[in-house]
């Protein structure tokens, strides 16, 4: 599977070190890192956010990673979902909009969630927050028109980042990482019409619709099933490409299909 796209994607996330970022993507990186803790402190006494944490006080286990706002300690997965919740839940969090829009942001705590448990520190942090940003501004610019336009919600573009930011957070092997981008993107889309219509929690939050917050976490799960030897198709490749024609190689400006 080394010909397509998610097998150069892959490769791409998986070798990048810390030394290979720019000064000045180390330093935005940091500031979204602020950014997105205070949009959690904030989100942390929101009624989404605290009905959120209630559940997964119940269904979580232990674990390794920390809850922001409570510090307790649960399982990455629950982590991840819960942090994500409280990022985006305030709707003050970061946006890129290009052909589509995203909030990058939302995959910030898919890598602290599995930073934690691989025992990272800091450095691989930023490596973390810099792969989110990097692939889920560039899939904002993958087709034309954007998956918008198609019927589908953007948040969709989260299912093909999260796995590979956690992969890299957890030392997984491209292969396996690959494996995981096709394990959370083949079985998770958004449709567009749930965003729309009145402002309901499940809009608000962006977490039960499938993608953002709970993206962090099938990020978590599925490397976590690719890394103990699950496989899938190295999907998006052939026929079923759809919007992914318009894809540029790491490193490379897109391009209209």
């Amino acid at each position: 599977m080394s010909e397509t796209i998610t097998a150069s994607m892959a490769q791409w996330a998986t070798k990048l070190a810390y030394g290979d970022v720019g000064e000045r993507a180390v330093h935005e990186a940091k500031r979204y890192l602020l950014d997105s803790l205070g949009c959690a402190f904030g989100g942390y006494r929101q009624e989404d956010a605290e009905i959120a944490l209630g559940v997964l006080e119940e269904i979580g286990g232990q674990g390794p990673a920390t809850v922001i706002g409570s510090g307790s300690r649960t399982d990455p997965v629950s982590a991840a979902l819960a942090n994500a919740l409280m990022v985006r839940v305030m709707d003050y969090n970061d946006i890129y909009w290009q052909q589509d829009p995203s909030h990058p942001s939302d995959i910030i705590p898919a890598a602290m969630a599995c930073g934690e448990r691989a025992q990272g520190d800091g450095k691989e942090l930023i490596v973390g927050i810099v792969l989110g940003h990097e692939f889920e501004m560039r899939l904002c610019e993958a087709a034309f028109p954007g998956i918008r336009e198609r019927g589908w919600h953007h948040a969709t573009l989260t299912a093909f980042v999260s796995p590979i930011v956690a992969a890299r957070m957890l030392g997984l092997s491209w292969e396996q990482c690959q494996h995981a981008i096709g394990i959370s993107a083949s079985r998770h889309a958004t449709l567009g019409a749930v965003t729309a219509g009145k402002l309901t929690m499940r809009r608000r939050a962006a977490c039960w619709r499938r993608c953002w917050p709970s993206g962090a976490t099938r990020g978590r799960s599925t490397s976590s099933m690719a890394r103990r030897g699950w496989c899938t198709a190295s999907a998006p490749s052939g026929s079923w490409r759809c919007w992914w024609t318009g894809w540029a190689s790491p490193g490379e400006s897109s391009a209209a299909a």
